[in-house]
Order: structure tokens, then sequence, then C-alpha cells
């Protein structure tokens, strides 16, 4: 059966704090919904050998917050 799942790979993108905390600056309605499903899936793929690769992106907001600071941190002009 491992076989079967070889070339196969579980993304799972974006399950982040942020989204589903009742204070989330990116807070998304009915996200909390998902977790339980994501849970299983990943799961899931854990129990038949499935690769698991969470992606995790920094919203475009955050990055030029972090921008920001480190042109401000080293001074970049």
């Amino acid at each position: 059966m491992a076989d079967k799942w070889k070339h196969t790979a579980l993304l799972v993108i974006d399950m982040q704090n942020d989204f589903i905390l009742e204070d989330g600056l990116m807070r998304v309605n009915g996200g909390k919904a998902i977790v339980p499903n994501v849970i299983k899936a990943v799961e899931i793929a854990r129990q038949r050998g499935i690769l698991v690769v969470w992606v995790n992106c920094l919203p475009f907001f955050y990055l030029l917050l972090v921008l920001h600071f480190l042109f401000q941190l080293y001074e970049f002009s």
C-alpha cells in the first residue's frame, strides 16, 4: 500500500493562529471549523506514509512590517 502513495504529498497551506484566533488581525470567519478536518487529513496521510508539507506565508501586511523594521534596524537607504 505504501508504494501507492510514494509520489504523493499533502500540502497544508497557511494554518496560522492569526486566521482563527478571536483577536487575530487576519481572522477568518469560520476558520476554526476546518481545523478538525485538517488534523484528520494529516493523521491519515502520516498513517499511509504520505509526505506532509506545511507551508506558511506571511500575509503581505506583515511582510511590509518586517521589512520596515529591518530597514529601520539596519538603516538601509
